[in-house]
């Protein structure tokens, strides 16, 4: 491999973007700088009047965590997805949606499956990165 195709190593990091409305919403990203300077970046577009960005559309950025990676763009997509899935799975136990022995009543393998699924997932992510997320 040339130099130029060389994957740089890097941070994948995750940060709390307060909207304007006052709703905090989580972003994930990856970087070859430090996290600070990236975060550093995030507060002046937030700090510019038009931005376009998506953090920039907030009135705060805060790095809450971050993890030292060999190719952070893929383990910054992993990481992405894995968020949403186990989010959806919190949402869906915790909103009271329905009582969950009717899975048991009715023989629906679906929440069992669902609690396996996302086990699987968390297992696939190294535990430093589980106990500081």
């Amino acid at each position: 491999m040339t130099s130029s195709n060389r994957r740089k190593s890097g941070y994948v990091y995750v940060g709390d973007s307060t909207r304007r409305n006052g709703t905090v919403k989580q972003y994930t990203g990856s970087t070859t700088r430090t996290p600070r300077i990236r975060e550093r970046e995030h507060k002046r577009e937030v700090a510019k009047r038009n931005s376009k960005t998506w953090t920039g559309k907030g009135t705060n950025f805060k790095i809450t965590g971050y993890f030292k990676s060999k190719n952070p763009r893929r383990d910054e997509k992993k990481l992405k997805g894995m968020t949403l899935c186990l989010g959806m799975l919190c949402n869906t136990l915790s909103a009271d949606y329905l009582n969950f022995g009717l899975f048991t009543l009715y023989k629906d393998p679906a929440l069992s499956e669902a609690l396996q699924t996302s086990l699987k997932l968390a297992s696939h992510l190294s535990l430093n990165v589980v106990l500081e997320y």
